[in-house]
C-alpha cells in the first residue's frame, strides 16, 4: 500500500506492507496511470479544484477500481439537539466557512454540493 501526505508527519512504526510518499494531491500526480485498484481520500476540505483532483485519481486508477472520498461537514450537530447555535460548537461551522471564503476556498463541501452523502 502507498499513502501520501504533503508533509512528514507519519508515525515511525507502520505495517510492513505500507509506505509513505510525500505528494501534493493538488498538483499533477506522479503515479503511473492505472497503478491502483483502490484510492481512499479523506479530510481534504479546502481543495481548490475538486474536478482536477478526481481527474488525477481516476487516471491513476486501474480499470474497475474504486475511488472513495470521505469528507465530513464542518457543522457540528447533535442527534438530540443539545448542540445549539448559542454554543461555540454550534457556531463553529459557519465561522469556519466564512473564514475559508476569505482565502478563496470552500469548506462547505456538503452544503454547496461538492460532495454528497
Amino acid at each position: 500500500m502507498t499513502a501520501t501526505d504533503v508533509t512528514i508527519i507519519q508515525p515511525e512504526w507502520v505495517p510492513p506492507n505500507l509506505r509513505f510518499e510525500i505528494e501534493d494531491c493538488t498538483k499533477p500526480w506522479t503515479f503511473e496511470p492505472a497503478s491502483f485498484d483502490y484510492i481512499h481520500m479523506r479530510f481534504l476540505i479546502g481543495i481548490p479544484d475538486w474536478a482536477a483532483l478526481m481527474r488525477e485519481a481516476f487516471k491513476a486508477l486501474k480499470p474497475g477500481g474504486w475511488v472513495e472520498s470521505f469528507e465530513g461537514s464542518v457543522h457540528i450537530k447533535s442527534d438530540d439537539g443539545t448542540v445549539t447555535k448559542e454554543m461555540a460548537l454550534g457556531q463553529w461551522g459557519d465561522i469556519f466557512i466564512k473564514g475559508s471564503h476569505k482565502f478563496g476556498r470552500s469548506f462547505a463541501l456538503h452544503e454547496d454540493g461538492t460532495v454528497r452523502a
